[in-house]
């Protein structure tokens, strides 16, 4: 089954990507068979096995989502790509189903969705639309947001943009401060994000094009971002089979170690995080804080 899959991970950075191959190897420790890829500028001096190497040019976020949607399923030869970043990788490979390979797209559900009614789009943040969605109301969709960064794609989906020749159109951005206090340009609700643009921006083109999205039931045991009562709540979340969050970064195998790159009490803010860092440890993993 897994040698249907290929493992790979797209970074525009230059050097050993030292967390990025951990990742790349530990979630193929965990899926014998599946080729794994690793697409950078530079080749790593130290390449962990089983890790393939391509070089790219340098690039940035906004560059990487173009890549992704157009560009990399020219790198891609089996059926599907399994897109693993350094902050998002296999946890549990025994939890892989094969039903997850009827879907072209399956994710972790993210926090922002568009709600969509007959008069209006809303974009909805916090996971706010879940209670919307576990209603059921009559007259409304919701096209949720799932995770990039730790996401399963079939081939069919990854060549349907260049196919289709979908624009990748955006609104204007604004200057922002970033957590050092740098001003950098953003986007209105992460719309320069390629998995927001796929499952919100460009979702009703790709549905015409018989792209397959998976709904909340699979996506919720595929992988988790941040959890949530409601979607997580009777769950054994310990057993999904993978998971991303752009503050957790794997920083060892021996020991298995995850490195927060936020202080703890920010982490420990964030919606549910206690419950995810006993995950962590319930998986055998130590978990460390910035300080």
């Amino acid at each position: 089954m897994f040698d249907r899959v290929t493992i790979v991970n797209v970074d525009g950075r230059a050097g050993e990507l030292h967390e990025t191959q951990l990742a790349l190897h530990y979630s193929a420790m965990q899926m014998p068979g599946a080729r794994c890829l690793l697409l950078s500028p530079t080749k790593p001096k130290q390449l962990l096995s089983p890790i393939e190497h391509i070089a790219i040019a340098p690039m940035g976020h906004l560059e990487y989502s173009l890549f992704v949607t157009y560009a990399l399923h020219e790198f891609i030869e089996t059926d599907y790509a399994l897109i693993v970043q350094n902050d998002g990788w296999v946890l549990n490979g025994a939890s892989f189903s094969k039903d997850f390979l009827e879907f072209d797209y399956i994710g972790a559900p993210c926090h922002i969705a568009d709600v969509i009614t007959n008069s209006a789009h809303s974009y909805i943040k916090r996971f706010l639309w879940v209670a919307q969605e576990a209603r059921h109301e009559l007259g409304v969709k919701i096209n949720y947001t799932m995770n990039g960064g730790f996401s399963l794609r079939s081939k069919k989906f990854l060549k349907t943009p260049s196919l289709l020749g979908l624009d990748y159109r955006l609104r204007p951005p604004q200057a922002q401060r970033s957590r050092q206090g740098e001003y950098q340009m953003k986007w209105p609700n992460g719309e320069a994000a390629e998995d927001v643009y796929h499952c919100i921006i460009n979702r009703a083109a790709m549905d015409d094009a018989g792209i397959r999205f998976a709904p909340l039931c699979a996506a919720v045991k595929f992988a988790f971002e941040h959890l949530n009562p409601i979607l997580h709540g009777q769950m054994d979340v310990s057993k999904v089979f993978g998971h991303h969050a752009v503050f957790r970064r794997l920083a060892s195998l021996d020991p298995l170690t995850i490195q927060c790159i936020w202080p703890e009490h920010e982490v420990r803010s964030v919606m549910m995080e206690p419950e995810v860092i006993a995950i962590f440890e319930k998986l055998g993993y130590k978990v460390k804080f910035t300080a």
